[in-house]
């Protein structure tokens, strides 16, 4: 039986798999309607981080950051002084990021009563075998737009699997039928539409995929 030597094992557990994560590219988003958000180029601040959540290699970190910006939404122009955002790391390696609304882990309602509870990261939300992290995002401006769901697969390889843009109605996210799969509801606001009028979203091979409500696009002609 032929043994590794030393080096050799460190190498190839430790060398080469550290050189494949670096090159490996963050991937940068934003808020869906940043693009009608302008911010003074010098204005940015540091970024201070107000929390982290851990789960096995990864890391996902919160923060906010100072800024002159000024938007122009259907309300109404806003003026505003910082910027929050969302971080996911991969042992230490930054694998995504997003800012320009709000952010927190994700909250469903259970079936029967009672206060919304939180989805751990780690919960298998289609049964697949994989982790999954959930992320509600939604705007800083009160000018009627509903929540953003953001959901990564977070196992051995991560990757976004689903992103539902309920801006111009609502949404929840639960396991609605009972089947141990979750599923995304998206309904008209009170008003907006029949209340039975909703799309049931579900996992298919893994992805949510990207669903708008109301064929909403907020970068129309920027």
């Amino acid at each position: 039986m032929r043994v590794l030597r030393p080096g050799l094992v460190f190498f190839l557990f430790v060398l080469l798999p550290a050189a494949f994560a670096r090159t490996a590219q963050a991937v940068e988003e934003t808020w869906p309607e940043w693009c009608q958000v302008s911010c003074r180029p010098d204005s940015w601040g540091k970024k201070i981080y107000s929390w982290e959540e851990v789960h096995g290699v990864y890391t996902v970190r919160f923060y906010s950051q100072a800024a002159d910006c000024r938007a122009q939404f259907n309300d109404g122009a806003h003026t505003y002084s910082s910027v929050s955002g969302v971080e996911i790391y991969r042992n230490g390696q930054l694998v995504y990021s997003r800012k320009g609304g709000g952010y927190q882990l994700s909250v469903f309602k259970p079936q029967v009563g009672g206060n919304q509870i939180r989805i751990p990261i780690g919960t298998d939300l289609d049964s697949n075998g994989q982790p999954n992290l959930v992320l509600m995002e939604w705007p800083l401006y009160s000018y009627g737009c509903g929540f953003h769901w953001l959901i990564f697969d977070i196992g051995f390889n991560f990757r976004k699997t689903g992103e539902i843009e309920a801006c111009m109605g609502e949404s929840e996210i639960a396991d609605f039928d009972n089947d141990g799969v979750f599923e995304v509801k998206m309904k008209p606001r009170p008003g907006g539409g029949a209340s039975d009028d909703a799309l049931i979203i579900e996992s298919k091979d893994g992805e949510y995929g990207t669903h708008r409500h109301s064929n909403w696009d907020p970068c129309a002609g920027k």
